[in-house]
């Protein structure tokens, strides 16, 4: 109790806080039927000025190099640029004597006249206890000269040093200059950006199969590359297309076409794919960068699979030798550091069909693939004397019994224990920063910390569900409270900022630093770089000192835009989260989604905003004691948004860069309408579902209210469609869906369910009166009935089924009755149920209606033909005809659940998707659902078990075989289907159901980063 009246007492003060900051705008023009608009929040304004500095940068300044190293190119590069910094410089050797206003570079080791400064005792630079990549600057006077040190303790702590110095001390605070005493470093020896790479240069089927342009680009790109990582202080690239250098000649001595011939378009790829790579790394050894290339596990071609008799088996031994051949070429081609596996994904990517098989899903598996991995490369280090690693990443998303290892401490002991000691220092670990995917509201991941294998977490800038990058999403305070978390594990080694190629981006390419817009995903990285040396900076000095290099020095500029930045985190949460959903981390344990939790904001999934009955009352269920503050939040959202453009306009005139300054107001155009669309739907969801369920008057009126809203605000959207498509646009097509039911579809639905229900309700009831009236007729009679008196007759048998089951079983036996109609009325319950859930899907209504009639008729024959076959065998006299009549009798079941369904869809269609979801999330109701399986299910057995027993005239135990075996063999075929095609039935899935197609609405994976 304590712990939550402070809880309490702390939120009361915070909402005190923000009530009395207000914003300079309230939403314009902004309409919310009976609800209240949202609260203005502000931050400070922020003033920038700048003193005079003392240091003559203005002047000659002469720039003294290690005259061991001026000639290299990773030192020609940084002086250069450090020479081009300044209005008139020049660069020496450590032979020229000093000049007044001086720039010394490089460590006691590589220059002369650092050393000279450290003997004599001018110069502290005690490099002890530092970690790689260290580096002092200071400002001293020597020799009566004015002298800047910059050294680092490795070649890239000069070259981290030069660029701190020229962008923050001469383009940021050139009033520091002649004060400069710092020394920086950070525990983070791994500091990885993925950078524009060009993936496209390989996705060309034709000769010469690599695009060309794209090698071009990505070639002169090289150097870009390199200074933008010196300037963030990244020191790790990382590569794709690992499959796309290798030949596997050495695979079998004497014959190097054992996998690819002479003339294979694979081979002709691979040897000009391992050209151009000898290129790409040769140049970025030269920087003293750690390379890695990264590879799903176990990525084939055909051939490949040829090559291994067709199967993917992880006990196959040739396949083992594929693996060790593979690493074996790949280091002995390219000067590659490490190896990066991921296991949990896969599929086809790229031209030339490009394949990863997910083939290890146990943790004994998983533990032989990396006990392996790292013998063959412990093999390879020691024949070669280098010091080789594997990164392992976790992101194994419910892969078998290892598919919680990215988020469950017993999973991460349980595969990576044995690898865990101190003679292990190759082997490195990568963890996404929170327990699932790129999601707010998630709890950190807890595997993160745990032994002492080194680990490097992973994070977005450009955050692939929350708009990727296309409009302010500012996370520097979030960033940095996840680094001083993290940092107080002593395992936590490095960092991965994503910065591109995550995901499914929707529009026309981006490739950050290179084309496209990525400004306000640079905001992210620029701020994730300078915390990575310290944890502790400013962050408002942080956004203040990216806003002055990207927009320009205005003071008020710099205080509109820091607050659009700090404004913007709670914009996108609000606008795209809904909080009482997003706030619970749901475990969905199945096959296809064991991926720790459900993605908690599945109603706007990858730009797609869904009309998923299943998510939506999934959604509502959890809102549905407190919709009216859900649905306020996005109207919040759209103010904070107004705000945003209120603050970043009137610029124009005081920006250094007028074409992204005109990008940046126009992409927070397309976010406003992006989010009152979202606002206003959001409302007409969460109150129709409220409506359906409480029947309250005041919900309805509030979903009406929405209807056209909606309407307008899509249609505003979509006129500007074409303007957008340089942005990963949100999608419209399933709203129009959900408005067209709701306005059309679901009184239809309630008028044709409630007419189904009296239909069949009817049929029960003439069974019920034909009982009373019933005589048996001679066979005569029978023969010369109409075709709808035999059908009454089997409503007659139906109503006996249930109340006078011996009366039924003993004029079954006597073939008193035939099943005319029970099999029809099974297609009449699929009918309807099939209706309810693509009414307004008619391509997808004739496809899954289509599958069920073959999956029904299938069934019917596939038990009747078993239960003829096996009754024969083991001594029964029914005939085939009789054996698929009286086989018909098990669908009675599913012919009771429909009356109830149809009662239920009678009252309103969405209370049963409701209570359907309600089972998937509440125990209780779960367990409620099981039993009522069970019964069914139960129900099954014993009917079919006196059909049997009677038609075919022999003993229980008999019949109980007949009835068993050909269900053991039906699940013997559909363990071996799903154990083969498991990747094509779910993309056959995927592709035809509500809510796998909601949550997954790709066929594809994400391989492509990284394959």
């Amino acid at each position: 109790m304590k712990r939550r009246s402070l809880f309490i007492l702390i939120f009361i003060l915070f909402s005190l806080i923000l009530l009395l900051i207000p914003l300079n705008k309230t939403a314009p023009n902004l309409k919310f039927t009976k609800e209240d608009n949202a609260s203005p929040i502000s931050i400070p304004l922020i003033d920038h000025e700048l003193s005079a500095q003392s240091f003559n940068a203005s002047g000659p300044v002469t720039i003294y190099v290690g005259e061991s190293i001026i000639g290299t190119e990773f030192y020609q590069l940084i002086s250069n640029d450090l020479k081009m910094s300044f209005a008139a410089a020049s660069i020496e050797n450590d032979t020229v004597s000093l000049k007044n206003d001086s720039i010394v570079l490089g460590r006691p080791e590589i220059n002369n006249i650092t050393n000279e400064m450290v003997t004599s005792g001018n110069l502290s630079l005690n490099m002890t206890g530092w970690t790689p990549n260290s580096y002092r600057i200071c400002n001293l006077v020597y020799n009566q000269t004015n002298v800047i040190v910059i050294a680092g303790n490795d070649n890239l702590g000069d070259g981290y040093g030069v660029y701190w110095f020229i962008e923050y001390f001469l383009k940021l605070h050139p009033e520091m200059i002649s004060d400069i005493n710092i020394t920086r470093s950070t525990n983070l020896t791994m500091r990885r950006m993925g950078i524009g790479w060009g993936y496209q240069l390989h996705w060309q089927d034709d000769p010469p199969y690599v695009n060309q342009t794209n090698m071009d680009l990505t070639v002169n790109n090289l150097e870009t590359q390199v200074k933008f990582a010196l300037k963030t202080g990244m020191n790790t690239f990382n590569m794709g297309s690992f499959l796309r250098c290798l030949t596997f000649d050495n695979l079998t001595p004497g014959d190097p076409y054992v996998v690819y011939a002479n003339d294979s378009p694979f081979r002709l790829r691979h040897e000009k794919y391992v050209e151009v790579y000898q290129n790409f790394t040769t140049y970025l050894k030269q920087f003293n960068f750690t390379l890695t290339i990264g590879t799903d596990m176990f990525p084939y071609t055909p051939a490949i699979r040829e090559y291994l008799g067709g199967d993917l088996d992880v006990n196959d031994p040739a396949l083992w030798v594929l693996i060790n051949e593979s690493i074996f070429e790949l280091f002995s081609k390219l000067p590659f550091d490490g190896l990066q596996v991921r296991i949990g994904e896969g599929g086809e990517v790229g031209a030339g069909n490009y394949t990863s098989g997910v083939i290890f899903r146990s943790i004994e598996d998983t533990k032989m693939l990396i006990r392996n991995l790292l013998s063959y490369i412990d093999n390879f280090n020691n024949k070669f004397n280098t010091s080789k690693f594997l990164l392992f990443r976790t992101w194994s998303i419910g892969i078998g019994n290892v598919g919680d290892l990215h988020i469950d401490p017993d999973v991460y002991h349980q595969v990576f224990d044995e690898f865990d000691n101190e003679n292990r220092t190759n082997l490195w670990v990568s963890i996404k920063h929170v327990a699932m995917d790129f999601f707010r509201y998630i709890p950190r991941n807890p595997t993160i910390g745990i032994g002492n294998l080194p680990t490097i977490v992973e994070f977005q800038s450009a955050r692939e569900y929350e708009g990727y990058g296309n409009y302010p999403n500012y996370l520097a305070s979030a960033y940095q409270m996840d680094l001083q978390y993290f940092g107080n594990s002593s395992n936590f080694k490095g960092v991965w900022v994503w910065t591109g190629y995550a995901g499914w981006y929707k529009g026309k390419n981006v490739a950050y630093q290179f084309y496209g817009f990525y400004s306000w995903q640079d905001a992210n990285v620029y701020a994730y770089s300078r915390l990575n040396w310290n944890y502790s900076e400013d962050i408002v000095e942080i956004t203040q000192d990216w806003i002055i290099s990207t927009l320009g020095n205005n003071s008020q500029l710099i205080a509109n835009f820091t607050q659009v930045l700090l404004l913007s985190d709670t914009a996108v949460r609000l606008g795209l989260y809904i909080h009482d959903f997003a706030k619970e981390t749901l475990s969905l344990d199945t096959p296809f989604f064991s991926i720790g939790r459900l993605p908690n904001m599945l109603w706007v999934y990858w730009g797609i905003p869904t009309s998923s009955h299943a998510i939506l009352t999934a959604v509502y269920d959890k809102c549905r004691g407190n919709v009216s503050s859900n649905v306020r939040d996005g109207f919040t959202a759209v103010t904070l948004v107004n705000n945003m453009i209120d603050l970043a306009s009137g610029f124009t005139s005081n920006v250094s860069d007028p074409e992204v300054y005109a990008q940046m107001l126009f992409s927070l155009q397309y976010q406003r309408e992006v989010y009152v669309m979202l606002a206003w739907y959001r409302q007409l969801f969460l109150y129709y579902y409220d409506y359906v369920i409480t029947r309250n008057e005041t919900s309805r009126q509030l979903y009406l209210a929405a209807l056209p809203e909606v309407k307008t605000a899509i249609a505003d959207y979509e006129s500007n469609w074409d303007s957008y498509e340089n942005y990963s646009r949100y999608e419209t097509h399933e709203m129009h869906d959900f408005i067209q039911r709701v306005e059309v579809n679901y009184p239809i639905v309630q008028r044709f369910s409630r007419l189904f229900f009296f239909v069949l309700l009817g049929f029960v009831i003439t069974g019920i009166s034909m009982s009373f009236y019933y005589r048996k007729k001679s066979k005569e009679e029978e023969s010369s009935e109409k075709w709808y008196f035999k059908l009454l007759n089997s409503a007659h048998a139906f109503n006996q089924s249930i109340i006078k089951p011996g009366k039924f079983f003993e004029n079954l036996k006597e073939k008193e009755f035939k099943a005319y109609s029970f099999f029809p009325i099974l297609l009449i319950t699929l009918i309807m149920a099939l209706t309810y859930s693509f009414f307004n899907y008619l391509e997808s209504f004739k496809v899954v209606f289509g599958g069920f009639m073959i999956v029904g008729l299938g069934s019917w024959f596939y038990f009747g033909g078993s239960f003829y076959v096996f009754g024969r065998l083991l001594g029964g006299k029914s005939s085939f005809l009789k054996t698929l009549e009286f086989t018909q009798y098990l669908y009675i079941p599913f012919l009771i659940a429909s009356m109830v369904l149809f009662g239920i869809f009678g009252i309103s269609p969405e209370i049963l998707w409701y209570y359907i979801i309600g089972a998937i999330l509440y125990p209780t109701n779960l367990i409620v659902l099981l039993v009522v399986f069970i019964i069914i299910l139960s129900w099954m057995f014993i009917l079919g078990l006196l059909l049997i027993s009677k038609n075919f005239e022999i003993s229980l135990k008999r019949s109980a075989l007949i009835l068993i075996i050909p269900i053991i063999i039906l699940l013997l075929i559909l363990y071996f289907i799903l154990t083969e095609y498991f990747a094509e039935l779910f993309v056959f899935l995927n592709e035809h159901f509500d809510l796998i197609t909601s949550v997954f609405n790709r066929a594809e994976t994400s391989a492509a980063q990284f394959f």
